[in-house]
């Protein structure tokens, strides 16, 4: 049986209004947190970051680390782009 696409659009807002809620409650778990990261990458969305923003600054948090270091915790490269 293939689903339809009212189907997919509901599940998919489904998905999405509950990942909002629980970011919003402050009930995220942090399985929860990487599923809606994953969920905005694979729906192409991104985060441009504003000089002086909190993502500016999450974003300068990950200039701190080494590569070599993160490579050897089986991060690999990590490349952030800041505007």
């Amino acid at each position: 049986m293939t689903a339809t696409k009212e189907v997919l659009e509901a599940l998919h807002a489904g998905v999405a209004n509950d990942l909002i809620r629980k970011l919003n409650d402050n009930s995220i778990s942090a399985q929860e947190l990487s599923v809606a990261v994953k969920f905005l990458k694979d729906n192409g969305i991104e985060a441009i970051t504003a000089s002086g923003s909190s993502m500016d600054s999450l974003a300068a948090q990950f200039n701190n680390f080494d590569e070599v270091d993160m490579a050897a915790q089986g991060l690999g490269h990590v490349k952030l782009s800041t505007n």
